[in-house]
């Protein structure tokens, strides 16, 4: 018996051993991918911890999130500052435009991040790298990372690198106005499809007249809106309907 119990331990060493080299290669490539390459690793791979791997404090990504979040907002918002020339708060739409669960997540999408996350047996069963909100604060863990391990200038850099047209987006918008665009990109996001708009009503006098218009996300009815005209009242849906999604994630 001891004999077979010798030979599972050895088996266990080889599947270890042959995991480690293979995950070592999987963060050299992300590293390629995000034009960055790690002094400390640990700062790395500390980012790609989730809570629900290592619910200690310091041991998983949760500080490194708080900080990742604040660098992406300076960064994002000296950008806007040096470049839109608009007041205060149409640059502040703007910057939450940019810096919204929904462009993060999209970004670590195009990183590949989530094959990369420790998470819990919990999250993994739920699907948890493909998580908007997961993906969405590993990024910010990644940014606070980076600025910890290299300074201001290559958490810039990396920030831009994936955010960068968002930016130029919302500057174009002036301010995030267009509450359609950003419902479509959450959707398309969360839920791999686009919102539909459907009208409820018109009312009043045809000079006068009011028209009411519903969102639809992922089949339900998620938020309605009125205006003078049907993009008036589409734009309106759409804003309540990003406020309760909003709402629904907290």
């Amino acid at each position: 018996m001891w004999l077979t119990t010798l030979k599972q331990t050895n088996n266990q060493k080889e599947e270890y051993q042959g995991v480690l080299p293979k995950r070592q290669e999987r963060l050299r490539a992300f590293e390629e991918a995000m034009g960055y390459h790690f002094q400390d690793e640990a700062l790395l791979r500390l980012a790609l911890t989730h809570c629900s791997f290592n619910g200690n404090v310091g041991q998983n990504n949760q500080r490194l999130e708080f900080l990742g979040d604040a660098v992406l907002e300076f960064v994002i918002s000296e950008k806007l500052y040096k470049q839109s020339h608009t007041e205060e708060g149409q640059m502040t739409r703007m910057r939450a435009n940019v810096v919204c669960e929904a462009s993060l997540a999209e970004a670590a999408k195009r990183l590949s991040l989530g094959a990369l996350l420790q998470l819990g047996k919990g999250e993994e069963g739920s699907g948890g790298r493909e998580k908007p909100s997961i993906l969405a604060d590993t990024m910010e863990s990644i940014m606070g990372a980076i600025y910890l391990d290299g300074g201001m200038e290559p958490a810039r850099q990396f920030i831009l690198q994936c955010l960068g047209h968002k930016t130029e987006t919302a500057m174009e918008h002036g301010g995030g106005a267009d509450y359609k665009t950003q419902l479509q990109h959450v959707c398309s996001v969360r839920f791999a499809e686009v919102p539909k708009y459907e009208l409820v009503s018109q009312q009043g006098p045809a000079h006068e007249r009011i028209f009411v218009v519903q969102a639809v996300v992922h089949g339900k009815e998620c938020g309605s809106g009125r205006g003078k005209s049907k993009k008036e009242a589409e734009q309106n849906a759409a804003k309540a309907a990003l406020d309760r999604l909003n709402n629904d994630k907290q």
